[in-house]
């Protein structure tokens, strides 16, 4: 299998902006769970940065359009399954000639 794509910000703010930009704002809950888990973060000493990437469950195959985590999660390779219930989504891997 190829990579996957993985795109990394430096905080919270830059993934909600990046969102309204591009036409596509996040709903007022998702915003507020962000930023409230921004500032859980920061009060325990963990860096800023979030992920952004496309998920796939390793157990029904799931699709996950676009997983927004923190960088200081210990295992994105076993993320729940919002299908399944499994721990088993991992970034979603591309083939070189696959349009992304």
């Amino acid at each position: 299998m190829g990579k996957p794509m993985i795109i990394c910000f430096e905080d919270h703010q830059e993934i909600i902006d990046c969102y309204n930009e591009a036409g596509r704002p996040m709903d007022s809950d998702t915003i507020q769970l962000i930023k409230d888990t921004a500032k859980e973060l920061v009060a325990k000493g963990f860096p800023g940065k979030w992920l952004v990437f496309q998920g796939e469950c390793r157990i029904c195959s799931f699709d996950h359009d676009l997983l927004i985590c923190p960088a200081s999660v210990d295992d994105i390779e076993n993320l729940e399954c919002s299908n399944c219930g499994n721990m088993t989504v991992q970034p979603k891997e591309y083939n070189e000639w696959e349009d992304v």
